[in-house]
């Protein structure tokens, strides 16, 4: 079509036609022209528009007048307006640029998809402001409008930290200035949304027999293991055989940056008892993880079908989590029973002391608690005393002892292989303890532990796992020290309980040997009558 432009009725509003999708109906394109500063000034011709766009003669003469007068820019004015905000952005610490580096910055961030969808629906008016440009007053207004939309304060909340939480980030890597409260604060709403399960005695009764019933072990170890350290679900799956450091008892919970703690930092929590009994109950494989995938191989990554069977049959409320329930339930119990709150959230990996807090009322149980405890030590009672000895001189008792031993010996040596103990059942009950002096102990009739000497060699000394505690070694190593001048005997190095025990009652080490049968370091101890 011709380029030629047509005169419109109003003055200095000119067009071209142009071929459109119909042939029939061609497009008309919209000129200006005018000069700025009068007569004197350069002629001006710009394009404004076409028809197709909404552009008419009319629009076309008012954009024309403010072109004219000044009020508007002409689009060369515009073109370099435009590239000079580019140019000027580029070097701009704007809040959509500080959220690109805070994300480059943290590539391992588990929340970085949820803050993603934060930032979209509820920061846009801030995207392109820097800092310097944010006041109270803007903050404000976004915490009202997202209320008046019906947000939740915990949404509104977590769209006012995101903001915070960028700033902050550019402010601590120097990419812009610290900011002054008098002129930027944020206003929180008041969240009432911390949720404490705590489960009651009877029902953690229930939940013990539900576990004890379960034939799924790996659901059941898994619970165990969370209602005895309240350690969190992710570190749970995540945690490995190395991790468990069975020697000094202590378990290495491996930071997010290489395995997978909450707090970003390897953290370290007691390696207690009857934790050490269950994980001495857990089939071991090739597998590295403590509780592998179905396949053996991987790490587990979900289990809720399997341990909310076991929260049905133990009948738990509805809404009680499983997993993150006994964590709860873990710390509420530790501060009822008097453990300090600072010991609890070193027990939990709280970065921040204020997440312990919400078990603080608990505080009040415990110092009731230690009262009635007082008030029973200041009581003076008898006590019946139930345990009995007996030397054994028959198959059928040593049969007995050879079944303890080799249940203590799975349980308290973890480090050793369950085949071993069982490959030396035989031997045990024919050969070892028929040639030993062996003092059973019974507890109101029924055979609770026992030990064994040759001469002055302290050979055995075992009891029942769920006997432990009630000072049942304690009272057999006291009535063979009224049979022997001195004692000798050699314990596993990575037995610490066993190690801490014999010292307590009086065994010394002397030297220290490799066991012939399991290559284990293993501490000479020798007792001497005062």
């Amino acid at each position: 079509m011709a380029d030629k432009r047509l005169p419109t009725e109003k003055p200095g509003v000119f067009y071209r036609e142009i071929e459109g999708d119909k042939p029939s109906k061609p497009i008309r394109m919209y000129y200006i022209r005018y000069r700025r500063g009068g007569r004197a000034g350069s002629l001006i011709e710009e394009p404004v528009g076409k028809s197709t766009e909404g552009m008419t003669p009319t629009k076309a003469a008012i954009i024309r007048a403010e072109r004219m007068t000044g009020k508007a820019p002409t689009n060369k004015e515009d073109r370099r307006q435009k590239e000079k905000e580019k140019l000027l952005a580029q070097g701009r610490w704007t809040i959509a640029r500080l959220w690109e580096e805070y994300k480059a910055n943290k590539p391992n961030f588990k929340g970085i998809v949820t803050d993603e969808n934060r930032f979209k629906n509820y920061l846009k008016d801030f995207a392109k402001l820097v800092p310097e440009e944010i006041n109270t007053q803007m903050v404000d207004a976004l915490r009202l409008r997202l209320t008046k939309s019906g947000k939740s304060a915990g949404t509104t909340k977590n769209a006012l930290e995101l903001l915070r939480r960028i700033i902050n980030f550019g402010v601590k890597k120097g990419l812009c200035s610290w900011q002054d409260p008098s002129r930027l604060h944020f206003e929180m709403p008041r969240l009432n949304n911390i949720k404490t399960e705590m489960l009651t005695e009877e029902e953690r009764k229930r939940l013990l027999d539900a576990i004890d019933a379960s034939p799924n072990r790996k659901a059941a170890n898994l619970m165990l293991m969370a209602y005895y350290t309240g350690m969190r679900r992710n570190e749970l799956f995540k945690l490995k055989w190395e991790h468990i450091d069975f020697e000094n008892g202590f378990i290495n919970i491996v930071g997010e940056k290489q395995e997978g703690a909450k707090s970003n930092r390897d953290e370290r929590i007691p390696l207690s008892q009857p934790v050490r009994e269950l994980l001495g109950k857990v089939e071991r494989s090739e597998c590295p993880y403590v509780f592998p995938a179905s396949d053996g191989k991987s790490r587990l990554t979900d289990v809720s079908n399997q341990v909310n069977t076991i929260k049905k049959a133990a009948n738990l409320p509805k809404d009680f989590r499983p997993l993150h329930g006994l964590r709860h339930t873990f710390a509420s119990v530790a501060v009822s029973n008097g453990v300090p709150l600072s010991h609890v959230q070193k027990l939990l990996t709280h970065k921040d002391p204020t997440l312990t807090q919400r078990y603080a009322h608990l505080e009040d149980q415990a110092l009731k608690n230690s009262a009635n405890n007082v008030g029973a030590l200041l009581e003076i009672t008898e006590k019946p005393e139930t345990l009995t000895f007996a030397h054994a001189d028959s198959t059928a008792e040593y049969a007995i002892c050879t079944d303890i031993w080799l249940q203590a010996s799975i349980v308290g040596h973890p480090f050793i292989e369950k085949d071993f103990w069982k490959g030396k059942q035989q031997a045990m009950t024919e050969q070892y303890l028929p040639a030993s002096n062996v003092l059973l102990a019974y507890d109101e009739g029924v055979p609770v532990g026992f030990a064994a000497t040759c001469g002055n060699i302290l050979a055995a000394l075992f009891v029942l796992p769920s006997r432990w505690k009630n000072g049942i070694g304690r009272k057999l190593l006291n009535h063979l020290f009224t049979e022997h001048q001195e004692l000798e005997l050699a314990v596993y190095r990575k037995n610490q309980r066993a190690v801490a025990f014999y010292t307590r009652m009086g065994f010394k080490p002397i030297r220290q040997q490799v066991c012939p049968h399991t290559g284990e370091q293993e501490t000479v101890m020798h007792w001497t009558r005062p």
